[in-house]
């Protein structure tokens, strides 16, 4: 093949500017190549990869279409065995180096074969051809791709690596070897991307060169036996053989059944290489994805011992100096004739290896072989049409949970019933696919089955969804477990967590934590780090085991069992470990897609719905392990991570130790949280709590653009419910979907002038309603009014007062504060705190009540008094100036100086006296009514009249609402008065300053 002898003799410059086709009609191109007319790199050849065109059908192809403009040729078997290696730049050079070796490697410009480049930096193709002998057992073979995290070779059909976010990575450089169903464009096209035309490094006479060791090296883990051979092929054997008692073809077919070859498999030394060149050069391994035996050649012998080379997975072997490989068959015929390059066993020969063969494994020759046979013609033994036989498989299904069982039986019922094509994962596949179409179609068929499903809500208000599935990914040893730890803790004792800068209540729930990434001694220490006892007093813990993440049905199991608000799965590495799909394939995720459908949905095989955290590891490259498809399935993907340097300082300047803190990047949301960061922080017990880390308005075009006003809209209630909570009032706090949007257009027009465009009133009132369904708002009806409807307040939680984790407040603390809903449970004091969301049978909004009637409990933790909270200072405080909307004066506390700093000065009226109540505004109250005299807002809308605060003249500063109370700095709870007043010292000391 890589001859091209008849072709004369040229140099480099007789190709310079010359395009593809006349080099073809030139003869430059050797003429065993399969070629193909390409545009750019593709072709619109039917069957390219399947049968090689003509000579004359590639002209006449080319010049039948415009588009046009360039050759390639098709490497693999349709071009007797040419690889083509491809590598994609100085980047894919230096690794390519790095795995073939000093030795082996050729620099750019000196190749010793036939290359080209497209003149793009470091960019070329290097040309070989492999040994005939190995092109049939690499018919499975389109691409190897030279893998980055670990220099290996492995196989696949395009480079996963390539793919970043979802889109292909520019920086990434691929290092490829072609095989089987691939092309490369030939010197003299234009490249689709420069249109300069291709040119030779080296044209080496014509010539491509035999495959180097490294080449064969990478190609032979990749082998496998031919178990059917072509019909050109067993029409020249019939023709060459005598009779046998099986037919030949059955024979082979049956030789390297999966059943056959799993028992020949451990037992290839003592069956097959049982050779007395191998007893004198011994065995030598080499370990790895495909582990290979070395020794020495049983025809040439050899200095080193390693030049014959068997598959220990499959039997496959060859000799690279003699040049000849195959499978077990042919290396037992070629011993027996003492024939280094006799052809393939067949007829009697053939039939007397299987034999003997097969009698050592325990089967009996030829009775098995023909039972095989007659599986397939003799009558089923039992009788089921197609939905009978799906039927029963689905019972197999729910009577065995143990997978390997559960194949067999559907594999002998199968045979049984006429299907003997049918494995058992063949089965299991196909029932999955017909029990889907079932379900789809009961579904379907219901008029109101939408009205079923179920509402989504929040495990973590805003930040944690159920149903959802979060990957949660890092490098080793970062604290991947020990922060999903924390995670579970927070859930299991419904812990109070800041999220978006609002003190939240985590909705209590069963906890489902399946482990298999570490031993259970290390899991049992973490635990008692944590203060959990899955045995005792915390039963909402629950563990399993031995779980893999195609178990699917047992999962379902034991979230219907459980009903778990939380499943934490550690880890998808250790859980995949016996799956017969690698990480980087497409089926790999499938599982998870799967549970992405299931969770919560209405089909016969669904579970009700949880939220699921996957742990994961990074790569070498710190990105997620995996394919691109992993990340698909699921609905947010969380890096965690160290510090980087500026929040590491950050850290530093507000007291807290970075050592114990990592951060947990949200890189996915489909929930909108891109880009957001969660504190992981470990304390002096070395427990893990996650708080929120991102700032309560944020910004749009990724963080460069202006204040999102859906976000704007939750600060506006924040501050709102926190400056009339400072104020003393205790009812009725919150303001109205009308005045949260008044305000909102007035900090949108602060902000953007004339260019603003505010949301609609409705639209408010829907946002309002979004964020009470993520749990961070909460809503109650304004009574007192003396006409008209009773319209909602929107508000955020009266919690207790969290500043971090320290010590659980005393109950007399509690009970000095007016409480009067405290209710003890052993250590940990719990409180009433309204719901977060409207429930079935809830008042009309004009309907004139109180409060919402039900309540949910909340325990109070250990998230008390130690950390800063953790949101930036715009969260703290705001500057009117910048049309912040009605913000009050705050007094924040340094932990390390003890200084008290001004943010900024609002209020009126004398130091030390309260401010005074607005018109109309009874005592604890908002304003009941506006009447003509009063306050109004302007009637131009929001952002309206001059001061840019949507409010008539009132004698207020712009940026001010009259209708959310004013609030002076003395009225502002200081942290450490506070614990002053209620003798509470001896506690904290001087933490506090």
């Amino acid at each position: 093949m890589a001859t091209n002898d008849s072709a004369p003799r040229f140099t480099l410059e007789d190709f310079e500017g010359t395009r593809a086709i006349k080099l073809l009609e030139m003869g430059v191109f050797p003429t065993d190549w399969a070629l193909i007319p390409v545009a750019g790199k593709d072709t619109y050849v039917t069957g390219w990869t399947e049968k090689p065109m003509r000579r004359i059908d590639v002209e006449a192809a080319y010049k039948s279409k415009g588009v046009y403009q360039g050759l390639g040729v098709v490497t693999g078997e349709l071009s007797h065995g040419l690889v083509a290696i491809d590598i994609d730049g100085h980047q894919a050079d230096q690794r390519f180096r790095d795995k073939v070796g000093e030795e082996a490697y050729e620099a750019l410009g000196q190749e010793s074969t036939m290359s080209w480049t497209s003149g793009r930096p470091g960019r070329r193709q290097l040309l070989y051809k492999l040994p005939i002998s190995l092109v049939p057992e690499l018919k499975h073979v389109n691409m190897l791709i030279l893998r980055k995290e670990d220099n290996e070779w492995f196989l696949g059909t395009a480079d996963q690596q390539k793919i970043k976010g979802g889109a292909v990575d520019p920086e990434y450089e691929e290092v490829a070897i072609r095989f089987n169903h691939c092309q490369s464009v030939l010197p003299g096209s234009p490249h689709p991307v420069t249109s300069k035309k291709y040119y030779f490094l080296n044209y080496n006479e014509g010539k491509v060169a035999d495959a180097p060791g490294w080449l064969l090296e990478a190609f032979r883990a990749f082998r496998k036996p031919q178990a059917w051979l072509s019909d050109a092929d067993w029409k020249a054997l019939d023709a060459a053989v005598g009779d046998t008692v099986v037919p030949t073809k059955q024979i082979r077919g049956w030789f390297f059944k999966e059943e056959v070859q799993n028992l020949l498999q451990p037992r290839l030394r003592e069956l097959v290489f049982k050779h007395k060149t191998f007893d004198r050069y011994g065995w030598k391994e080499r370990n790895g994805n495909k582990p290979q035996l070395m020794s020495g050649c049983p025809w040439h012998g050899g200095d080193s011992g390693t030049s014959f080379q068997v598959n220990a997975e499959n039997g496959c072997w060859d000799c690279k100096a003699c040049g000849v490989g195959g499978d077990v068959l042919d290396f037992v015929h070629k011993i027996q004739t003492n024939d280094l390059y006799a052809s393939r066993p067949q007829g009697p020969d053939l039939e007397m290896y299987v034999a003997e063969i097969a009698e050592a494994l325990g089967f009996q020759y030829p009775q098995d072989v023909q039972a095989q046979k007659r599986e397939v013609i003799e009558r089923p033994r039992v009788d089921l049409d197609s939905v009978e036989f799906f039927e029963a498989l689905r019972q197999i299904r729910d009577e065995e949970r143990n997978p390997a069982v559960a194949y067999d039986r559907m594999a002998r019922l199968a045979a049984d019933s006429g299907r003997s094509r049918l494995t058992g994962k063949d089965c299991d596949a196909a029932l999955t696919e017909y029990l889907y179409k079932v379900d789809c179609d009961r579904q379907n068929t219901s008029a109101n089955w939408f009205n079923e499903v179920q509402e989504m809500d929040f495990v973590i208000p805003n930040l944690l969804a159920r149903p959802s599935q979060v990957i949660m990914h890092s490098a080793g040893g970062v604290g991947k477990t020990s922060a999903a730890m924390g995670l579970a803790k927070a859930v299991g004792t419904g812990a109070t967590m800041r999220v978006r800068g609002i003190d939240v209540q985590v909705a209590q729930g069963p906890v489902l934590w399946i482990q298999s990434d570490q031993t259970l001694s290390k899991l049992k220490a973490d635990l008692a780090d944590h203060g959990i006892n899955p045995c005792g007093k915390d039963p909402w813990f629950v563990l399993k085991t031995g779980f893999q993440i195609n178990h699917m049905r047992e999962f379902a199991d034991w979230v219907r069992e459980y009903k778990p608000a939380l499943v934490v799965v550690d880890s998808i590495g250790s859980c995949s470990s016996r799956m017969q799909v690698s990480e980087i394939e497409k089926a790999f995720a499938a599982p998870l897609y799967w549970y992405s459908e299931a969770n919560g949905g209405l089909k016969s095989e669904d579970f009700p719905a949880c939220a699921i955290v996957w742990i994961h590891h990074d790569n070498a490259n710190g990105e997620i392990r995996g394919n691109r498809y992993l990340v698909n399935a699921v609905d947010e993907q969380w890096h965690l991570r160290a510090l980087k340097d500026d929040e590491r300082d950050a850290l530093r300047e507000r007291g807290e130790t970075p050592s114990s803190v990592r951060m947990i990047q949200i890189k996915k949301s489909r929930a909108g949280r891109e880009g957001d960061l969660l504190k992981v922080t470990r304390d002096e017990n070395f427990a893990f709590s996650i708080d929120d880390y991102t700032p309560t308005v944020r910004r749009l075009d990724q963080g460069q653009g202006d204040e999102d006003p859906f976000t704007v809209l939750l600060d506006i209630v924040k501050q709102a419910s926190n400056d009339q909570r400072a104020a003393g009032k205790t009812i009725q706090v919150g303001v109205t979907a009308e005045e949260a949007w008044h305000e909102l257009g007035g900090r949108l027009r602060g902000m953007q002038g004339d260019r603003v465009k505010v949301p609609g009133v409705q639209t408010v009132k829907l946002w309002l309603k979004r964020w009470v369904g993520h749990g961070m708002l909460e809503q109650g009806a304004r009574t007192g009014l003396k006409a008209g409807r009773a319209p909602l307040l929107f508000r955020t939680r009266a919690l207790p007062l969290c500043l971090g984790s320290f010590i659980d407040p005393p109950r007399e603390l509690l009970q000095r504060q007016g409480s009067d809903s405290i209710t003890s449970n052993g250590p940990e004091a719990s409180y009433r705190i309204k719901s977060t969301k409207p429930q079935a049978g809830d008042p009309p909004e004009d309907a004139p009540i109180e409060e919402p009637v039900d309540s949910i409990t909340m325990p109070i933790t250990q998230n008390f008094l130690s950390n800063q909270i953790p949101v930036t200072a715009g969260d703290l405080s705001s500057d009117p100036q910048n049309g912040a909307g009605s913000h009050t004066t705050r007094e924040v506390q340094d932990a390390d100086s003890n200084e008290t700093n001004e943010n900024d000065q609002g209020g009126e009226g004398p130091e030390g006296e309260a401010a005074p109540l607005l018109e109309g505004e009874a005592e604890g109250g908002l304003p009941e009514a506006a009447g003509p005299g009063s306050r109004d807002l302007d009637p131009s809308g929001p952002g309206g009249g001059n001061g840019g605060g949507g409010l008539a003249d009132t004698g207020h500063q712009p940026w001010e609402n009259p209708y959310l109370p004013r609030v002076r700095p003395e009225q502002v709870v200081d942290p450490s008065r506070f614990v002053a007043d209620f003798g509470l010292d001896h506690l904290f000391g001087n933490e506090l300053g």
